[in-house]
């Protein structure tokens, strides 16, 4: 087989097993292709005899395909693990975590998860950064020649051209600071960064609930909510992430509240007015909260206080005053959410990040809200929410996917899940 042309299977293989979060049998894959048995069963081989996958017997009735064509059990196809580690990098506004996988996506070691204020140490996390990674492909004896890649995910909004930081976002950092090109001076591979809400929907799409299950094909209309310190949103059209003109596409959180703004306001450092970021760190939420909480809060970084809510709301004696804040702001939360799906009519809404996380049990005002305030009224298809199974790693296992997505891309084309619908390409 030729070179480009064994590159070309290679990345249909490696985007159908990206897109489902796990193996896939050869009747899959020639659904998938419309190939016939005896090319798929080319392909695999010459994929097998150089290394690029593995195969691996499926168990009967292992997601709907316990049979292959001569009644022998199905066998799965999966990336060999020698084929490289990818490392995935969340900097979260409080909480730095990095993971090592496979090419599978499958975690080489834990998340490590390091809790800091990453918004004020400036370039002195990306040293902490190389040596946690340079630590663990030593721990795990992997080269760095093997390493396909690294992605970085950034809390706020992401210019696809100008691919640097805004100033505003971590505010302790270097003006736009190019953090690509930052870590991979440090790390020694090719580094891609995104915003962390696209990243999360990434990881939720890849390796989470979003991923095919079963005879059930991945979940292609989605909008993604990442309930941080921030809001973050990520809108997933047809199977693709949709950035926009710029890559700022889906930038919920910075969509201005209806609220009058006075000398007294307390504006969003990053658009300059009251927006939906401050849901959950802003002043009239800090209004909401019972003393001696408020005093609390008012002298404590805006980043670091809905953490603190929530541990005052899930305790065993939960201050009322913090559920009820943390309640009020998810109705308030609903209503927007409940205008984007009317807007977008996803398949799913799915919520993700650590109020979620930590404190789904507060959660029943937004979904009930969020039920009430759907529109189109006898015409509307009630929009399916889930809660992201990946928790507070979805962003980080995004970041990882988002290496396989680029390469895909590379050699397929950035429609390449046109193949994924048995559409031939150009």
């Amino acid at each position: 087989m030729a070179t480009r042309e064994r590159e070309r299977q290679e990345a249909i293989v490696e985007a159908l097993l990206f897109r489902h979060g796990r193996p896939i049998t050869r009747p899959e894959l020639e659904k998938k292709l419309g190939q016939a048995h005896a090319s798929i069963s080319h392909t695999v081989r010459t994929l097998v005899d150089s290394g690029v996958i593995v195969l691996q017997a499926q168990n009967a009735g292992a997601h709907g395909h316990g049979q292959g064509h001569q009644g022998r059990p199905a066998e799965g196809l999966t990336l060999a693990r020698s084929r490289g580690a990818i490392v995935g990098i969340d900097l979260g506004r409080t909480d730095l975590r990095i993971l090592l996988a496979d090419a599978n996506l499958e975690p080489i070691e834990e998340v490590r998860h390091v809790p800091m204020h990453v918004a004020e140490e400036g370039l002195g996390v990306l040293d902490l950064v190389r040596d946690i990674v340079l630590e663990l492909l030593r721990e795990h004896g992997i080269p760095i020649d093997r390493v396909l890649g690294g992605g970085v995910a950034v809390c706020g909004p992401w210019h696809d051209h100008r691919r640097v930081l805004p100033t505003s976002t971590l505010f302790g950092w270097p003006p736009r600071t190019r953090i690509e090109r930052e870590l991979k001076k440090r790390l020694g591979f090719e580094v891609l960064a995104d915003n962390d809400a696209n990243l999360g929907a990434l990881g939720e799409l890849a390796k989470g609930d979003l991923a095919g299950q079963k005879d059930q094909e991945p979940v292609r209309h989605v909008v993604y909510v990442l309930i941080t310190t921030g809001i973050g949103c990520a809108l997933i059209i047809d199977g693709q992430l949709y950035r926009g003109w710029t890559g700022t596409g889906g930038e919920l959180g910075h969509v201005a509240l209806g609220v009058r703004e006075d000398q007294d306001s307390q504006v969003c450092r990053i658009c300059g007015h009251v927006c939906m970021d401050q849901l959950f760190s802003g002043d009239p939420f800090i209004r909401m909260i019972a003393e001696p909480h408020r005093s609390v809060l008012r002298g404590m970084h805006e980043d670091h206080r809905l953490a603190y809510v929530i541990e005052q709301a899930t305790k065993r004696h939960p201050d009322v005053s913090c559920v009820g804040a943390i309640q009020h702001q998810c109705e308030h939360l609903a209503v927007v959410l409940a205008s984007v799906c009317t807007l977008f009519n996803p398949q799913r809404l799915v919520l993700g990040g650590p109020l979620v996380a930590r404190a789904e049990g507060l959660l029943g005002p937004l979904l009930d809200t969020f039920r009430n305030k759907q529109g189109l009224g006898d015409m509307r298809e009630e929009v399916p929410v889930s809660f992201g199974s990946r928790g507070e790693e979805a962003t980080v296992f995004g970041a990882a996917a988002l290496i396989l997505r680029n390469r895909t891309e590379t050699l397929l084309g950035r429609r390449w899940d046109i193949l994924l619908k048995g559409v031939p390409t150009d």
